[in-house]
């Protein structure tokens, strides 16, 4: 053999799982966009990644005035 590591991707509800080597990803999509997060299988299992790339979403304006700096230089 090559060397080289078996890839899989499956189908799973309206997501998609993919498995090569050691690491995991998940492809959710989402509104003309793909939620895709990816994780090595030791760090986090295939449960955990699936709910991490459902639980993703567009930031609100108030989400956003949070996270942003408020564009005078300084952070609030």
């Amino acid at each position: 053999m090559s060397g080289k590591k078996k890839v899989t991707c499956v189908r799973d509800g309206d997501a998609w799982c993919r498995e090569a080597g050691d690491r995991h990803e998940y492809a959710v999509p989402d509104d003309g966009a793909v939620i895709r997060l990816i994780a090595d299988e030791d760090k986090a299992d295939r449960a955990v990644l699936r709910e991490a790339a459902e639980a993703v979403h567009r930031p609100d304006g108030a989400e956003l005035a949070a996270l942003l700096p408020n564009g005078d230089g300084a952070d609030a």
